[in-house]
């Protein structure tokens, strides 16, 4: 299952024209296949961004950061092992216009674990999708279109369960690709036993305490009725020049990455509402949205919510398919009570009533909300930069119809996902 990883780190004061080169440089090696991000073992996406400063918040000015995320295979500790040890002259880099970086590497790795930053909330579409397991159904894909191309006028005369006997006696024949008979290894039982007692315990909790909860739910919604009512009307409208920008770095590849950055409304109730409903969305998302679906939308590869600065400003990053338009159109349509039930507590977000109505329905205005607070993601990488996750899904359909023979009808509709 992949694991989120963020590291956060202030910028020195005067570096900026200089980060902002070296950022580039890195974006640059990327592009060419020459980042040492590609010897990482098990990264599926990593980025850098930086974060604004702002000196106007309640509680002391911010500076600016610089922030790297990933999503990996294994543990956190054991990337920021690798990142270090395989890339370190990229964190010199980047993290070298940072405050406090050390100039001995061997400092480095106490570095990286000091400035980590806990998610509060993360999803991925599917558990168990490693990138090597990704890449071997893809190449395994591709392998048997060839064969197919290549053996087009013989096959034509043929049943479709003969095609597939010829195709799966094909690949036993090569020991390269004969592993492509047996079933891919499914999730660890020790996964899947720790998934269910998070979601036995969280469901348990929620019984025992659901009296109180109902006595506690009535004044906290109405309180927070009231300060929808006092929200001001959303009045941010997105600079065109910076929107052309951002769309100048979209659409590169089959999926793009995306970061909003918001400011978390002022209060304790309101401080208290997020931290209730990203509990929520953790348990949801490791439990529940496990199979290639948040709530009907298909298109996300991995997203994850971070806490930044005390809890009084929140990152949402992800990675999705297709275009920013789409993407939020997908969400708009089918999931807007869960953009409101998350993103209602920051600032500048279209008005809401009752916590779920409203807000995201209001499409132009939420569009421009989601623009303005955009972050730009200076360095971006993906271990499988063509794969959609309908080509993923259709991956594993292959590689799942290749361990045991199947009759004409159900060879025919797997022959279908070729």
């Amino acid at each position: 299952m992949s694991t989120a990883v963020c590291v956060q780190a202030a910028v020195r004061e005067g570096v900026g024209p200089a980060l902002q080169a070296a950022l580039a440089a890195a974006d640059a090696e990327v592009s060419t296949g020459c980042s040492p991000l590609a010897t990482l073992p098990g990264v599926h996406f990593a980025r850098w961004l930086t974060i604004p400063g702002d000196a106007s918040l309640p509680g002391g000015a911010i500076v600016e950061s610089l922030v790297y995320t990933a999503d990996v295979d294994g543990s956190v500790a054991g990337h920021l092992r690798e990142l270090d040890r395989r890339a370190g002259s990229l964190l010199d880099q980047l993290f070298g216009h940072c405050v406090g970086y050390p100039t001995s590497p061997s400092d480095r790795p106490q570095w990286l674990r000091e400035h980590r930053v806990a998610s509060a909330a993360s999803y991925v579409n599917t558990v168990g999708l490693t990138v090597a397991r990704i890449g071997a159904e893809a190449r395994l894909s591709d392998w048997l279109q060839r064969r197919l191309d290549e053996q087009r006028t013989e096959l034509l005369s043929l049943r479709a369960g003969e095609i597939h006997r010829r195709l799966r006696a094909d690949l036993a024949a090569n020991p390269a690709m004969a592993y492509a008979l047996e079933p891919a290894a499914d999730e660890r039982w020790t996964a899947r036993a720790r998934r269910w007692t998070t979601l036995a315990t969280a469901v348990l909790l929620v019984l025992v305490l659901l009296p109180l909860l109902i006595v506690v739910a009535i004044p906290w919604l109405l309180a927070l009725r009231r300060l929808e009512r006092s929200d001001p009307s959303s009045v941010e409208r997105p600079d065109r020049a910076r929107v052309e920008r951002l769309r100048s770095r979209e659409d590169a590849f089959a999926h793009n990455p995306f970061g909003a950055l918001g400011v978390v409304k002022a209060g304790r109730l309101r401080a208290s509402t997020v931290k209730i409903v990203l509990l929520g969305i953790s348990v949801a998302a490791s439990c529940v949205f496990i199979r290639g679906s948040l709530a009907g939308v298909t298109t996300i590869h991995v997203a994850r919510w971070v806490p930044l600065d005390g809890g009084r400003r929140m990152i949402f990053t992800s990675c999705y398919d297709g275009s920013l338009e789409s993407y939020m159109n997908d969400f708009i349509d089918k999931l807007s009570w869960g953009l409101n039930v998350i993103f209602s507590n920051g600032v500048g977000y279209p008005r809401t009533r009752w916590l779920i109505f409203g807000g995201a329905k209001d499409e132009q205005t939420f569009k421009d909300y989601l623009r303005c607070h955009q972050l730009e993601t200076s360095v971006s990488y993906a271990a499988h930069p063509t794969l959609t996750m309908a080509n993923i899904r259709a991956n594993v359909a292959i590689r799942r119809g290749l361990s045991t023979p199947l009759d004409d009808a159900r060879a025919a509709e797997w022959l279908a996902l070729l």
